[in-house]
């Protein structure tokens, strides 16, 4: 990928938009999988032209990219009121990730979890499986 800066692309603005300058792109939680349904085919491209994406579960990326099946769980939002409790999410060291995010940021709560399909890394781990945590 050509570019280091760090930019915003609205996900209005993605279907016309040229990814070739991005490294990785970030979709946040509770972003409408319904505006993301017709960029599946760009992203997995995108991908597989060695970008990373980053999708939080909330984004429902079972729906828009292929390959991906999601197992959902009851959420736990109040584990953290324990000292010592942890809930596994680790990072894995695929894509850099940890440059930017260390544990405490990436661990908040989980929704479930995902089966990937051929070709896709996950980018964070828990402790009682390889399934990546949504």
């Amino acid at each position: 990928m050509a570019s280091s800066s760090r930019c915003m692309l609205y996900v209005r603005d993605a279907p016309d938009a040229d990814l070739e300058g991005f490294d990785v792109l970030f979709l946040p939680c509770r972003l409408n999988a319904d505006l993301l349904l017709p960029l599946g085919d760009r992203l997995a491209a995108f991908m597989a032209g060695g970008g990373t994406l980053v999708a939080m579960g909330e984004t429902f990326p079972e729906r828009w990219l292929s390959g991906i099946e999601a197992t959902r769980v009851d959420t736990n939002f109040w584990w953290w009121l324990d000292p010592d409790a942890d809930l596994g999410v680790r990072l894995t060291g695929a894509g850099g990730l940890g440059d930017y995010l260390d544990r405490a940021a990436l661990t908040w709560h989980l929704h479930g979890f995902y089966t990937l399909g051929p070709g896709q890394v996950s980018l964070v781990t828990d402790r009682i499986s390889t399934i990546p945590p949504c």
